[in-house]
């Protein structure tokens, strides 16, 4: 189990610095977009603002934010197969922990995210099997049953939300809507980093509970005695051979019979 943890919380750490190196490149993203918008609010209600002007600033805000988010976009395709990665091995290691009837498999809950509608909801189950996996307060038969933090489907709701910011390349047309997709960005990283500390220690306290808990080994099964047994006993000691009589030593003497009497009978003449 040990080398089930450190692989995890590896992983968990490459995850999180990941996510915060995300967050400090959006920073940038929402600058640059903060940027052209106040171009163009600028060309909108300055008389006197140049078209010239006007066109080289918004030049420069479009290569600054373009630049910022192509940093951004890399980082996120690393984060995204690491964090894949993350949930396929806690999904194949779950066995070690006693949980063998997950729902999914590690294969499933990676392509979940991938299938259209169905990766709008799946991946949260995913996240949330998981969640439930290293419940502590919940015995390892009933693990399922246990509840997971309104903070998870908050993560999830933000994260979706910010999908459009994550995924998406720079919109000149649409910069108060960038702007508000690279916040949720943000805030989704910094819930998912305290989702993925929380998994992660769980797991730890886990296997440590489970390696103090004694190992309970099996008895050797004994059939109980039946009738059956009585019967074939009695069998037994019926088909024994009896015990030979000792021949008798005392002599009897024999018994003079009793005389013959003879009847004899007159025939009346």
């Amino acid at each position: 189990m040990d080398k089930y943890y450190n692989t995890i919380s590896g992983l968990s750490k490459t995850n999180i610095i990941l996510l915060v190196l995300v967050c400090f490149t959006t920073m940038p993203v929402i600058w640059g977009y903060g940027w052209g918008y106040s171009v163009i609010e600028s060309g909108i209600k300055a008389v006197n603002y140049s078209k010239v002007d006007y066109e080289q600033n918004f030049l420069n805000s479009y290569i600054f934010s373009s630049g910022a988010k192509a940093v951004q976009n890399v980082l996120i395709y690393i984060h995204y197969i690491i964090f894949l990665i993350w949930i396929y091995k806690f999904q194949k290691g779950l066995s070690l922990i006693r949980i063998t009837n997950a729902r999914w498999s590690p294969g499933w809950c990676v392509a979940w995210w991938f299938i259209p509608i169905m990766n709008l909801f799946r991946p949260y189950q995913v996240m949330a099997q998981i969640w439930r996996a290293t419940n502590l307060h919940t015995p390892t038969i009933s693990w399922n049953l246990s509840t997971v933090p309104p903070l998870l489907m908050i993560w999830w709701i933000i994260w979706i939300l910010s999908s459009g910011g994550r995924f998406s390349f720079f919109t000149s047309y649409m910069f108060s809507i960038e702007i508000i997709l690279q916040a949720a960005v943000i805030i989704s990283n910094i819930l998912l980093i305290f989702v993925i500390k929380s998994i992660t220690e769980q797991l730890k306290e886990k296997i440590t509970q489970l390696e103090k808990a004694p190992v309970i080994e099996d008895a050797p099964f004994v059939k109980p005695e039946t009738k059956e047994k009585e019967i074939k006993d009695f069998e037994i000691v019926a088909k024994q051979k009896p015990l030979k009589e000792k021949p008798s030593t005392e002599t009897t003497e024999a018994k003079p019979s009793p005389p013959k009497v003879e009847i004899i009978t007159k025939k009346k003449t």
